[in-house]
């Protein structure tokens, strides 16, 4: 596991396990911070290195509490930033045991302004294994659209795409996509 790996990691702990806000006893933001550390998931030989960058990188505050004993430990903005990002960059779409005989179309119109995450989009598609039809139209077999959102979210770009189901798409479409998907057609 790299350090990136385990800042990305530790900070998706804290938001889903609603951490940020946690007090934590230490007489320093890096002891506080390091006993929070600790009880993750972050190999032992990283926690001094995480939590220096989650310092460095201000991917966390630690305000110190009222009577000294400690500190409250919060996500930046920039930490939920790279939460966002994390998820994005990680994100896979479940392949049930059978598939619901529908298409997922997903069709995006973004505008020039947006080219990085246009090109960003295009690769996550094609990485989670989605098949272009035409140039900002792309299938998958599968329910993909909580995946769809948390990308569309960290790329604030919701509003420049629609996912539709679609339950038929032409013999001949159909045959070409069984051949990408070929244990569909034996559902």
């Amino acid at each position: 596991m790299t350090t990136k790996q385990a800042i990305s990691n530790f900070l998706t702990t804290i938001g889903q396990n609603g951490y940020s806000g946690v007090s934590s006893e230490g007489t320093s933001k890096a002891s506080s911070l390091r006993s929070l550390v600790t009880t993750s998931t972050t190999p032992h030989q990283l926690v001094d290195k995480v939590v220096s960058e989650l310092l460095r990188q201000d991917l966390v505050h630690c305000a110190r509490l009222d009577d000294g004993a400690g500190y409250i430990v919060t996500i930046t903005p920039k930490g939920a930033y790279r939460i966002m990002q994390y998820k994005a960059n990680t994100i896979s779409i479940p392949t049930p045991r059978t598939w619901d005989q529908k298409w997922r179309l997903v069709s995006f119109d973004i505008p020039s302004g947006k080219n990085k995450e246009r090109v960003y989009l295009n690769k996550r598609l094609h990485e989670l294994n989605f098949t272009m039809l035409q140039k900002g139209i792309w299938l998958h077999p599968y329910d993909c659209s909580e995946s769809l959102k948390t990308i569309t979210e960290y790329l604030n770009i919701n509003k420049y795409m629609i996912l539709l189901e679609v339950c038929n798409l032409g013999d001949s479409n159909t045959r070409n996509l069984f051949k990408k998907f070929p244990e569909l057609s034996h559902n």
